[in-house]
């Protein structure tokens, strides 16, 4: 979701709509979407734009593919053959 949705969010949440139910008509999007995102990114039962933006680019990151040729094993065999 957009930084400018999630805020849209967070006023839904804080004005009760923890289902998001409304929130989720006004994005058009589905209301298990915004379910999600509550369930995801609620931090000690609070929902905040910027930290969701924040777990956000954190889980990005880690879902990545490592770099084959950090495994210096595999890194050797290579050059062992080039």
């Amino acid at each position: 979701m957009l930084q400018q949705q999630n805020e849209k969010v967070y006023c839904a949440f804080v004005l009760g709509d923890t289902e998001g139910r409304k929130i989720a008509g006004a994005l058009n999007r589905s209301p298990s979407t915004i379910s999600r995102e509550l369930q995801r990114n609620l931090v000690k039962g609070a929902y905040s734009a910027h930290e969701a933006g924040k777990l956000y680019r954190l889980r990005r990151k880690r879902c990545r593919p490592a770099f084959k040729l950090d495994n210096k094993g595999l890194r050797q065999i290579l050059q062992s053959r080039l």
